[in-house]
């Protein structure tokens, strides 16, 4: 009772303040976010703006709600309209007019107008208790699943951290979402170097493919190499490239000339690569790479004829 009480008491008095909290939090979908190389905890904050502007919308216009539209079920309805329309709207102006928007973002802002019409709208009193309750913990448990990833992005990070200077042993529960890459890829437990894991990653035909190490610790300074080892199954050589670029490498036109670039032609069986970190470090034209702030680290093999299948593992700094 105590608690209700208080949920009353604090949405009475932050009431005044949610109209500033919509406008704030509606112009935040029209700029640029955290950015393609921001920590991974910030980019999946980020999308839970969604469910928070959706969620304080239809509690903002309850009043309105409640002049226009007796029944709560009507209300209902409306508000999962505007949250797949507005939400819709505001995918494709952030896309550029483009049509490839983000279901993902439009689901989180039905939660968000669910959370509000089951929380917050106080037409939800017209409900059968029972009914209010299972609906509420339906939308808890749709809301917990959007939080799970800033969970894992936390944790993994923390994990990480405490790994350095591994940068990825696939041992770890979270760890495969330290890579992105445009092969299909994910985590073996029958090939592997050391541990009882591998990261099982298959290249397709086309110009490139493969994958990238995105989020991992950036500062590389006081390293003496970098390395990581691969496992081709097939009985013919094939040709891998290693790509390592900096902060600064992202800010400008990304020339093939300001990176870190080498390929490599591995044959059956394991391959361990080391690479000095002078060697990266030396490797952009005109300047010396910015160690302490390493973006990305790509694996990847171009132009193949067939799909190949690689395993990578021990991937990290000594």
């Amino acid at each position: 009772m105590k608690v209700k009480k208080f949920l009353e008491w604090s949405i009475g008095v932050s009431q005044p303040v949610v109209p500033y909290a919509l406008v704030a939090i509606f112009l935040m979908f029209f700029i640029r976010g955290p950015g393609y190389y921001a920590p991974r905890h910030l980019n999946t904050l980020w999308n839970l703006g969604h469910i928070v502007f959706f969620a304080l919308l239809p509690f903002a216009v309850s009043s309105y709600l409640e002049r226009r539209l007796e029944s709560f079920w009507s209300q209902c309805m409306l508000v999962v309209a505007t949250s797949v329309g507005l939400g819709t709207i505001i995918e494709i102006v952030q896309y550029g007019l483009r049509i490839d928007v983000d279901l993902g973002d439009i689901f989180r802002d039905v939660i968000g107008g669910f959370f509000g019409l089951f929380f917050l709208l106080p037409s939800r009193s017209r409900i059968r208790k029972r009914w209010l309750r299972i609906l509420q913990t339906m939308v808890v448990c749709l809301v917990v699943l959007q939080v799970y990833p800033v969970i894992v992005a936390f944790a993994d990070e923390y994990i990480a951290r405490q790994q350095f200077p591994v940068l990825s042993s696939f041992e770890t529960p979270w760890e495969i979402e330290r890579w992105n890459g445009s092969a299909d890829y994910a985590i073996d437990d029958e090939v592997y170097h050391s541990g009882k894991h591998s990261l099982r990653v298959v290249l397709k035909t086309g110009l490139y493919s493969g994958v990238s190490l995105f989020y991992f610790p950036k500062n590389w300074e006081g390293a003496k190499r970098f390395h990581f080892s691969v496992y081709n199954p097939s009985a013919g050589l094939l040709p891998l490239t290693c790509r390592i670029h900096d902060q600064n490498h992202s800010r400008t036109q990304q020339l093939h000339t300001d990176r870190f670039n080498r390929k490599y032609s591995l044959a059956h069986g394991w391959s361990t690569i080391v690479i000095d970190i002078q060697d990266i470090r030396d490797a952009p034209a005109g300047r010396q790479m910015d160690l302490k702030h390493v973006q990305e680290v790509g694996i990847f093999a171009t132009n193949l004829r067939q799909s190949r299948t690689i395993f990578i593992d021990d991937v990290g700094l000594d």
